[in-house]
């Protein structure tokens, strides 16, 4: 009887072992060891490309940096503070249209800039709302826009940028405990050309 665990235990080892996991290799491409001085990058987040130059957010700085498809620095956009033209707490952006929108979580505005940037427009955001900063937002021809809220009433807020004025809109999920409704129900969101995706962290 031994022997028969024994021999059952290494036929399923030997199953076990047979599958084979695809592995990628990837090779770099281009890479760039240091910058200037001047620049340190310390909490990179929200990466994405337009116009073959490529852009993050630089927490420690507060500031989007715009790089071109070599990785040599073409621009800072935003300056740290909090002034009304300045920025405390980026916590994330899109580009639009050849516009950058900047979401200041910490400041509570929403700060848009030319490809160049400098400043097109400023719009206080309402602390009402109860904005999910940390995901994704759409902004809708400069008039509007929306994003993952906390309000029970939808799943997304439409904020007019020019008024405090709001609608909700989209299913929240429903759990059984009210702080887990308040934390799981934050989703990225993305307009297509058909309508919108929403995309959960955690779902």
């Amino acid at each position: 009887m031994k022997y028969v665990f024994v021999l059952l235990f290494l036929l399923m080892s030997l199953f076990s072992c047979s599958e084979k996991d695809l592995v990628r290799r990837l090779s770099v491409k281009d890479k760039v060891s240091e910058f200037s001085d001047t620049l340190f990058l310390g909490r990179v987040k929200n990466l994405l490309t337009y116009n073959n130059d490529i852009y993050f957010v630089e927490q420690y700085r507060n500031q989007i940096i715009k790089l071109d498809s070599c990785l040599n620095l073409k621009g800072l956009i935003g300056r740290m503070g909090e002034g009304p033209e300045e920025l405390c707490n980026v916590s994330s952006f899109i580009i639009d249209n050849d516009i950058i929108y900047v979401l200041d979580a910490g400041c509570a505005k929403l700060i848009s800039y030319g490809l160049d940037g400098n400043i097109i427009a400023r719009y206080r955001l309402s602390e009402k709302v109860g904005l999910m900063p940390e995901f994704r937002f759409v902004v809708l021809g400069n008039d509007y826009m929306e994003m993952s809220v906390t309000d029970r009433r939808g799943a997304f807020g439409k904020m007019k940028l020019q008024s405090d004025s709001v609608s909700y809109w989209g299913e929240r999920t429903l759990f059984a405990h009210t702080d887990m409704e308040y934390v799981r129900n934050g989703r990225y969101l993305f307009k297509s050309s058909s309508g919108y995706v929403s995309i959960s962290d955690n779902e």
